[in-house]
């Protein structure tokens, strides 16, 4: 009888027996029962030197899996059909593997298929793997989960490195299958995880049936039953197993970590992830039960997954009836400016469940978290009605829902406050409700339909040959990655950028240092639009700080009219606005209409920043309008 064969591969520290028994049913109620053609091949984690080709300590921190996989490729041979030597296997790797079954197999058995499964480390053994196979003909699938190559940061994207030699699996025709499930993990977990867990996925070939999928789980071994059905289910679909095996996932996480939280994932996974079909399932049920009937409910399978993850967390919030009203309709809408709001309000719900999780919450604990929801999100509701919210009004929303956190540091666990705080910061600084230049990058195709993505997601690895190619890639990275691909394509930028907006997309992601450097290189800012654009885009004062003097001189020749001047002057300190007013011939300004400029500097302006202007202009009218926001 022709043979299926399983490769199951450890991660570091597991040995092949805990893995065995696992799988094969021996420590839980439930197991798998394999098909009676099915070879099962499990293997020691790297730290065996069988697997990771060094003594033990140098095999939990820096292996070679090129060593087990080209013993497994020794153990195939190809001569009109494949064969796989188990005698050989079993002198390759004595007691580092066992096979199962252990009754009524050959030496030598004929192989027509090839499945190798992985976690952590073993996860990269399977990419290590089906490089050293790629000269076989036999079909060959790959479902690794969690893959962590494990390398120092500086070594990382060397060549010689784990994830270096492991990323690219384009060559590989043989893979017909390739599945890969990260988790969603904190980058403020404890001892190794933060630094080695950081998580891959290859590149395949464009005829692979490929697909990555994200796993709400805060941390590398946090237990999900999810994957384990997701598992159960791969290896009953490729004809290995008799039974799919249904874990009860009621006790998984039922949110995502915050992506301010999350810990990046290593290059080549943007753009192409999605989140495991069981989750969202989960979310749709989830959102179905709010509505009687079902059928009232506005979302289904052919729904963006966003949409209904924005809709679900407001009605699982707390907030006034009209608020909801005015967030539950904007949500549903094909707008930039929602998308921009559905984002926000997701990535929102998931801090505040994140914050909660820090700590028990007592009733009075409880109370206070609803209140501050409801302020909270009746402040998102009112920003949301501007048509076009200036610089003043963005700090005000910020500094207002700031106000409202700091006000509940009595009321709430230390542990909650520090972490709801801490992340609704970060949030506030980068976000696409008050920055809308980043909705661009936020792309919601994904549904809640079976219908899997498409395996030519364009791939963001390690080189980029255009500036929306950097933006993109920038936007996706974490603080220290930006700047590690910053250094990489310095050099390159002269030829990237073409225009001020190509220079706004980059720089919005780069420090006020990284800006200086930039318009040494390509400084493409020559009009007054191009000033307000990069002001309008840049993240900070410090940011804007340098623009302003990188035009000061420049300025006089572009004859701002008083409009332009206060859209200026928006975005200055009072002590540059001061200055601004003495470079500028103010009695030359343009002033058709003063009362329409009046309005805009009471929208635009603080109070200091316009007796400023009524200082050195005379005309303008004393009575001057101030925005408030919601306060509680």
């Amino acid at each position: 009888m022709v043979k299926k064969v399983l490769f199951v591969f450890a991660g570091t520290g597991i040995n092949a027996q805990m893995i065995r028994d696992f799988t094969e049913g021996r420590t839980e109620d439930t197991g798998e029962t394999f098909n009676d053609d099915v070879i099962r091949v499990y293997f020691n984690g790297c730290q065996d030197k069988h697997i990771g080709g060094h003594s033990k300590l140098k095999g939990y921190l820096d292996p070679n899996l090129d060593v087990v996989a080209n013993k497994v490729r020794r153990t195939f041979s190809k001569d009109g059909v494949v064969t796989l030597n188990l005698s050989d296997l079993k002198r390759e790797f004595g007691s580092a593997v066992i096979i199962e079954p252990k009754e009524g197999l050959m030496d030598v058995e004929e192989v027509n298929d090839i499945t190798l499964n992985g976690f952590s480390r073993g996860a990269v053994a399977t990419f290590a793997t089906a490089r050293a196979l790629d000269d076989l003909d036999t079909p060959l699938s790959i479902l690794a989960e969690d893959p962590v190559p494990g390398n120092d940061r500086q070594d990382t994207y060397k060549h010689d490195s784990l994830y270096g030699k492991n990323f690219d699996l384009s060559h590989c025709s043989n893979i017909v299958r390739g599945e890969i499930l990260l988790g969603t993990y904190s980058k403020h977990n404890k001892g190794w995880e933060n630094k080695w867990f950081r998580q891959m996925a290859p590149k395949f070939n464009t005829t692979t049936d490929s697909h990555i999928f994200m796993v709400p789980k805060k941390m590398h071994v946090e237990f999900n039953r999810r994957t384990a059905t997701y598992t159960s289910s791969f290896l009953y679909n490729r004809g290995l197993t008799t039974v799919s095996l249904a874990w009860r996932e009621d006790n998984d996480r039922a949110y995502v970590i915050p992506k301010v939280e999350q810990q990046k994932f290593h290059f080549g996974v943007a753009g192409r992830a999605e989140y495991l079909p069981s989750y969202k399932r989960s979310i749709l049920r989830d959102l179905k039960n709010q509505y009687e009937p079902e059928i009232l409910c506005p979302i289904d399978e052919d729904s963006r997954f966003k949409w209904g993850q924005a809709l679900l967390a407001l009605h699982k919030a707390t907030m006034n009836e009209s608020v909801f009203e005015t967030l539950s309709k904007a949500v549903l809408k094909n707008t930039d400016k929602a998308k921009g709001l559905r984002e926000f309000i997701v990535e929102f719900d998931s801090i505040v469940q994140y914050s909660k999780e820090q700590s028990t919450l007592k009733a009075d604990h409880k109370r206070t978290m609803t209140e501050l929801e409801k302020n909270i999100y009746k402040l998102i509701a009112d920003f949301y009605k501007l048509d076009n919210p200036s610089l003043k009004q963005k700090e005000s929303l910020a500094q207002a829902i700031q106000t409202n956190i700091s006000l509940t540091k009595r009321d709430l666990p230390r542990k909650v406050y520090d972490k709801l705080k801490e992340l609704t910061a970060n949030l506030l600084s980068e976000n696409t409700l008050m920055h809308p230049h980043l909705i661009k990058f936020i792309d919601e195709n994904e549904t809640f339909s079976a219908n899997l993505l498409t395996a030519d997601q364009p791939v963001l690895d390690g080189v980029v040959t255009n500036a929306q190619e950097l933006s993109q890639k920038l936007f996706h990275s974490s603080a220290r990655q930006r700047t590690v691909v910053f250094e990489q394509v310095k050099n390159s930028l002269r030829e990237f950028i073409t225009n001020v907006a190509d220079l706004a997309n980059i720089t919005s992601f780069l420090t006020p240092k990284q800006l200086k450097e930039v318009l040494e290189i390509n400084n493409k800012i020559t009009t007054l639009a191009d000033v307000f654009l990069l002001m309008k885009t840049l993240p900070t004062y410090e940011h804007r700080k340098i623009i302003y003097h990188a035009v000061k001189e420049s300025l006089i020749e572009m004859k701002p009219t008083l409009d332009e001047l206060v859209v200026l002057m928006e975005y200055l300190s009072d002590k540059k606005c001061e200055e601004l007013c003495q470079i500028l011939p103010l009695q030359e300004l343009e002033v058709t209409d003063l009362m329409p400029s009046n309005d805009l500097m009471s929208q635009r302006l603080t109070d200091g920043k316009i007796a400023l202007l009524k200082k050195v202009l005379e005309v303008i009218p004393e009575e001057t309008l101030s925005y408030g926001m919601h306060i509680r």
